[in-house]
């Protein structure tokens, strides 16, 4: 499923063709490369589903992650980005209600 194909934001979303488009998607791939910084390269992000994406957060810190991208609301549901206690990087979501 093609979300989006600007030049701005492009984004294309893998579903799950078994349960329909209101399963939402099992994948997504974004062109980032706007977003990157100096001596970046490109990356493959997971995010993990869970029911409270603030909750998961604060567990995070108390265990030694850190925060890259704060939780915040989005048209494809609750998103933030931590790191583990190893400096592992990979996203939080929970499904928009």
């Amino acid at each position: 499923d093609t979300v989006s194909d600007t030049d701005e934001f492009r984004y294309t979303l893998v579903r799950d063709a078994d349960r329909g488009a209101e399963a939402g998607g099992v994948a997504g791939i974004m062109d980032n490369r706007h977003d990157l910084a100096p001596g970046d390269t490109s990356f493959w992000r997971i995010y993990l589903e869970r029911d409270d994406v603030d909750a998961t957060v604060a567990a995070a810190l108390n265990h030694g992650g850190k925060v890259i991208h704060a939780a915040e609301d989005s048209p494809y549901g609750r998103l933030a980005v931590i790191t583990d206690s190893t400096g592992a990087r990979f996203g939080l979501r929970s499904s928009p209600s």
